[in-house]
């Protein structure tokens, strides 16, 4: 096929290629690095996104989570919270399957690649750094709405107690400014791209860290043990933070614990809210919550 008009193609609807077949994994052959920010790409990045995006193991499993709130919890409102709290992640699995796994997906005779001063191999194929861009700023844009839709859940679960409603209120404000940044401008490079990073850090640290500081001002064990949750979320955000540390790898990376411990986290999460749900650690009676 004729590389020229690729990316014309790709400028008019950056949804593509969906097409073709993701190419086998070669344990020797080494893989193009991002055409954004020439990032080096180890041999499993995107791998376990692509799992559960390709054989819908993420859907089948916030369907379930979705479903079994809604039988446990005769809120609706509160039904619409975990629905879209799932599809928040959705949109976070599929963002992130198709920005870290372009190169598979792209047919092989499409692909140039070049080296840059230090050794670097990272995609010169026409169009890539376009539909990098595009997936890129839905990626980060899914991660703040995971965040904030995550923390209306549980301050559901604690029947907004202790100004958890203007926390959450300000934490949408800084989801609304995240889209703002990265899906109106074109481009997410630079001071913006660390804005951004800042305020997603600011939803992780701060909030989340006022809500579990709640959690243990109930003063109740049942609802203590729910702060397990952002242990687990944690390695993985450690993992992402220290990633330009960490140097190169060739295989795994930070980058794929940090799916690993995210999704888990998602997976701890909907695990604790469903048993929250069927055995509520917090009771309220005549406005007093205890």
């Amino acid at each position: 096929r004729d590389r020229s008009t690729w990316g014309v193609q790709v400028n008019a609807v950056p949804m593509l290629p969906v097409p073709f077949t993701e190419s086998p994994v070669n344990e020797r052959a080494q893989r193009p690095g991002y055409a954004l920010d020439n990032e080096h790409r180890p041999l499993y990045r995107g791998s376990l996104v692509a799992w559960l995006h390709r054989t819908s193991s993420w859907l089948f499993v916030t369907i379930a989570y979705c479903a079994s709130i809604a039988m446990l919890n005769p809120s609706i409102s509160s039904t619409i919270l975990r629905v879209k709290f799932s599809l928040a992640t959705l949109w976070g699995v599929w963002a992130s399957d198709w920005l870290h796994n372009l190169d598979r997906i792209w047919p092989p005779d499409w692909h140039s690649t070049r080296k840059d001063r230090r050794d670097r191999s990272f995609s010169t194929t026409p169009g890539m750094h376009d539909l990098e861009s595009f997936y890129l700023r839905h990626d980060v844009v899914s991660i703040s709405c995971i965040l904030t839709a995550n923390y209306f859940v549980w301050c559901d679960n604690l029947n907004w107690t202790h100004n958890l409603f203007l926390a959450a209120m300000i934490s949408l404000s800084l989801t609304t400014i995240v889209i703002s940044i990265a899906l109106v401008t074109p481009k997410l490079i630079g001071p913006r791209f660390l804005i951004v990073k800042a305020i997603i850090a600011t939803q992780f640290i701060a909030f989340y860290g006022y809500l579990f500081y709640c959690l243990f001002a109930v003063q109740n064990t049942k609802c203590i043990r729910n702060v397990a949750i952002w242990f687990v979320y944690l390695p993985g955000m450690c993992c992402y933070a220290l990633k330009p540390l960490l140097g190169k790898f060739d295989k795994v990376g930070p980058h794929e614990i940090f799916h690993f411990f995210v999704f888990s986290g998602h997976f701890v999460s909907m695990l604790f809210d469903v048993i929250n749900n069927a055995w509520p650690c917090m009771h309220c009676e005549n406005g007093v919550c205890k």
